[in-house]
């Protein structure tokens, strides 16, 4: 089974640079029509702008792959997708829990796994931007491993 989210990040992608484009038009139409406005809120629009390209710099794509013997989770920059920035392969048979942690800004795969030298580590995996649908089957698929 194979979950990606490179809809949503592109989709997430085309709204920031829109965002970004009208933030820039703003703040050029103010600064040549209106320059008194444009004085009392330029920090205000810089911080937007600058905040919004930050956004765009953090998508990242992920892909999640159970093939029944092993898990593979590969996280990808939005610029850089041949180059992996995480990568995790591990063979399910040394996987003892799998789990997702919501919190308010991200979600999180859980993957509790033993180590060779029988020790238990956890390993925290962001995955953001995916559908809710996509982490139940997650969920699901390795309950039923």
């Amino acid at each position: 089974m194979k979950i990606n989210n490179k809809s949503i990040i592109r989709f997430l992608f085309v709204i920031h640079m829109c965002i970004t484009i009208v933030i820039i038009s703003l703040l050029a139409g103010l600064l040549f029509f209106q320059p008194e406005i444009f004085r009392k809120i330029q920090y205000i629009g810089y911080l937007l702008l600058i905040y919004n390209i930050l956004r765009i710099f953090r998508l990242k794509y992920i892909e999640y792959e159970n093939s029944g013997e092993v898990l593979s989770l590969k996280r990808y920059s939005l610029f850089h997708t041949q180059k992996q920035q995480n990568q995790i392969e591990m063979p399910l048979y040394k996987i003892n829990k799998l789990y997702i942690k919501k919190s308010f800004w991200y979600n999180y795969l859980i993957i509790i796994f033993r180590r060779d030298d029988q020790k238990f580590s956890k390993i925290h995996f962001p995955i953001n931007h995916i559908k809710h649908t996509d982490l139940q089957k997650i969920q699901n698929n390795f309950k039923n491993c």
